[in-house]
This record gives structure tokens, sequence and C-alpha cells, in this order.
């Protein structure tokens, strides 16, 4: 990744692979993001390693952190760690490392966003203004008035 020419051949060859492999258009997007977001990264702190294969986990974390500072979700930095996670893989596949720099590494974790429910009183008043649905002999399971 220390050269242009080098990183682009690696992220290029990822996509591929992952088209090759049939995944989802968004999903060739997404990965190669992440790919690209880390290299980008890597570029603008001067902590080029010499080859792909040579990324540690430090870097790696260092950049899940810079996203988290920029006030990334959590969701965003576990998507970007599970992209990065299978770029790694990918790479250690191909031969172009020995190791997977994130292979004892968690993906962060993304806490439960509870969503608010309707309360009877919330659900009655739209079912009202759908008009009166909720009165209707077909509102109610196994009524025969349908």
């Amino acid at each position: 990744m220390s050269r242009p020419t080098d990183y682009t051949a690696f992220a290029t060859s990822f996509r591929r692979f992952l088209r090759a492999s049939s995944k989802s258009t968004r999903t060739v997007e997404t990965y190669g993001e992440a790919v690209d977001q880390l290299g980008q990264w890597l570029d603008e702190t001067d902590d080029v390693p010499d080859a792909t294969g040579n990324l540690t986990r430090s870097q790696i974390e260092g950049f899940l952190v810079h996203l988290a500072e920029q006030g990334r979700a959590a969701a965003t930095l576990n998507n970007r760690y599970r992209s990065l996670h299978r770029f790694f893989a990918f790479v250690v596949d191909e031969g172009e490392a020995d190791d997977h720099p994130m292979e004892r590494m968690t993906p962060p974790q993304v806490p439960d966003q509870p969503v608010d429910v309707l309360t009877e009183n919330q659900v009655r008043t739209l079912l009202d203004a759908a008009g009166g649905v909720h009165s209707s002999p077909c509102a109610t399971p196994r009524s025969s008035g349908c």
C-alpha cells in the first residue's frame, strides 16, 4: 500500500473477487468503500505500510478509532470492521500476506436501539384516522364477516 498502484491493484482485485462471488452490487460498494477509506486514512496519517500484508492490528484499530472520533455510528464501525476483515482474508488467500492482521480482533459492538412501541390508544387513533378499520369485522382474527 505504500505505492498507490499497489493499493489500487489489491482493491481492484478484491472488488473483482466479490463480483465473481456473486455478491450484490451494494456489498461490493460497501466493502470497497471500507478498503478505500482505510487506504486514505493511512495516507493521511503517513502510517503507510510497505505492503498490504504488513498492516498491523494497531493500524486497523487506529482507523476504527478515527471513524468513532468523527462521530460515526457503532453500526458503521462494525460494518467497516467486517468489510476489512473480509478484505484481509482475501489478501491472505491470495498469498500476499502470511498473517491476517485482524485475526484476533473482535468486531465493535452495536448497542441495541429499542424502537418505541405505540400505545393501544395511539393504535386506535391511527386506525380511526384510516377509516375506522379496527371496528370492522375483518380487523379481528378468525372473523367470518369478511
